[in-house]
């Protein structure tokens, strides 16, 4: 669709720019079985979702509480089998470190989370695409 004004250009809802998020898809290489609206939906911020009059449903803070639970059943299960003869104090320890906070961003750095996050003004403002707490929160949605 056209503009009124040459100068003006058209936006595409970054929540519904298929080629945007089948690129992201690919890069991840996440199957094409996972819906794009999901996908869309895994780094979409509250601050995007509130700033664009949308619902809490279309924030990932629904994903990324599946995503939490994901990563704590694949995890247990690997630490479970990689380590049979381990007590199970010595296990917690291995998750603990595994899922806080620093690894998970660190993780999501490596995949360049940050750089696909829908984010309000003043996350944008302030830096969120290298935030800890929002980096986590996006590989944890992006896991559910």
């Amino acid at each position: 669709m056209a503009s009124d004004r040459p100068d003006q250009e058209q936006r595409v809802d970054p929540l519904r720019d298929e080629t945007r998020w089948r690129a992201v898809r690919e890069k991840l290489g996440l199957p094409e079985t996972v819906s794009l609206q999901t996908l869309a939906a895994a780094f979409t911020h509250t601050s995007f979702a509130r700033e664009a009059g949308l619902g809490p449903s279309v924030a990932n803070q629904r994903l990324e509480f599946l995503g939490d639970a994901v990563l704590d059943l694949i995890l247990v299960e690997h630490l479970y089998r990689a380590y049979p003869t381990a007590p199970e104090g010595n296990l917690t320890k291995m998750k603990a470190y595994a899922v806080r906070a620093s690894t998970l961003a660190r993780v999501a750095r490596q995949l360049g989370l940050g750089e696909h996050m829908l984010l309000g003004k003043g996350e944008e403002d302030t830096g969120g695409r290298g935030k800890t707490s929002l980096l986590e929160d996006c590989m944890e949605a992006v896991v559910g």
